[in-house]
């Protein structure tokens, strides 16, 4: 197999597994799709091009660069351990007792939960910046956390965190990093190759350069998976489906001796398969034409993640679930400044309805 065909049988199974983690809300995984989405969303012109190309070295050449920067891409920057010496930088540099959670989340990811935060706080040394420091907890063995106690973070060791008077995260494993340069534990993210991977006008057109937009456009919209405020309305499962086979189709495509034809049909094909669901979508690849879930979560739903973000304002706390259904499907809780926002890990292990009178979620306007 050619490095072309390669990259092609790779997209296939991106979108393949795109699919699969949408296609129950039970084993929704925004973190994975995002990562999915990431890695290929500014090489999709470049991988048609290539397929375009009629000479065999350009081809080659286009995927060999294409593929270093998704590998790139797919490399997330490198993040510090929470080991005792950098505990005690941390604690040396920043006022910890006075800093500011100002973003939460606790999710399932590939079969354990995942807990990140933000933290706002002051240097103790003068400074015009407030860094964001980034925490990252793998593994998630306990945890509870309020919102409306949320000032004031202390390092208990490598495995766990305080936040405010009562709140505290323990896992497997805690990792962070500072979002400025004079901190000295930057994440040591790789150089971005060099190499014609990021074109952002391809020399592509016709119907391929539609077809190129269309896998950009779903990709793009699975990333936004991200903002809690989509991640129940986007049709990742969908989109997962419809392109399970784009990078097959799109070499087919391009290698044909009537290739806008082809690509026609290739695209023609496409909004078939997408159905009513997405032929909005196919008119305008970038609008949020999309219907919200109507229905609270059932009783028997399960969280699958849980929110508190103070920016932009007004603060917004949140809550997604797995609802019961053929098949399971997502829904959204939501609260613009709540007046009770608590979380505890036990409310991920029970349905909805049993968390709430434990007292493990708590969501009050």
């Amino acid at each position: 197999m050619g490095i072309y065909d390669a990259w092609a049988a790779e997209l296939d199974r991106s979108f393949t597994e795109i699919g699969e983690i949408a296609a129950d809300a039970r084993t929704f995984d925004r973190l994975r799709l995002n990562r999915i989405a990431d890695s290929w969303d500014n090489s999709i012109y470049s991988f048609v091009r290539a397929a375009c190309a009629r000479r065999p070295w350009v081809r080659t050449a286009i995927a060999r660069d294409g593929t270093a920067y998704r590998d790139w891409r797919s490399d997330p920057a490198e993040l510090e351990p929470l080991t005792p010496d950098l505990a005690a930088e941390l604690d040396a540099h920043f006022d910890l007792p006075q800093a500011e959670v100002s973003e939460l989340t606790i999710e399932r990811s590939r079969g354990r939960l995942e807990c990140r935060m933000s933290i706002v706080a002051e240097r103790t040394e003068i400074s015009y910046i407030l860094p964001d420091i980034r925490v990252v907890c793998s593994g998630v063995e306990t945890m509870r956390f309020d919102g409306m106690d949320r000032h004031g973070f202390e390092v208990l060791g490598e495995h766990g965190v305080s936040v405010g008077a009562a709140g505290h995260v323990v896992a497997s494993e805690i990792t962070f990093s500072v979002g400025h340069h004079s901190w000295r534990a930057v994440g040591n993210h790789s150089p971005e190759p060099v190499g014609r991977a990021r074109q952002s006008r391809p020399r592509i057109r016709g119907t391929a350069l539609e077809a190129a937009e269309l896998l950009r456009a779903a990709l793009l919209l699975t990333r936004g998976v991200w903002g809690l405020q989509l991640t129940h309305v986007i049709p990742v499962r969908s989109f997962g489906r419809v392109f399970s086979n784009a990078g097959t189709d799109i070499l087919a495509a391009g290698s044909a001796v009537r290739r806008e034809d082809a690509f026609r049909r290739l695209v023609e094909r496409w909004r078939t398969a997408g159905g009513a669901e997405l032929a909005r979508w196919f008119d305008d690849p970038m609008a949020l034409a999309f219907p919200k879930p109507e229905g609270e979560p059932a009783p028997a739903a399960e969280l699958m993640i849980a929110g508190f973000a103070v920016h932009p304002a007004p603060s917004t706390a949140t809550l997604v679930y797995a609802s019961p259904g053929e098949p399971w499907t997502l829904r959204r809780v939501a609260v613009e400044d709540p007046s009770q926002f608590t979380v505890d890990r036990g409310a991920f292990d029970c349905p909805r309805a049993d968390a709430e009178r434990a007292g493990l979620v708590r969501l009050e306007r």
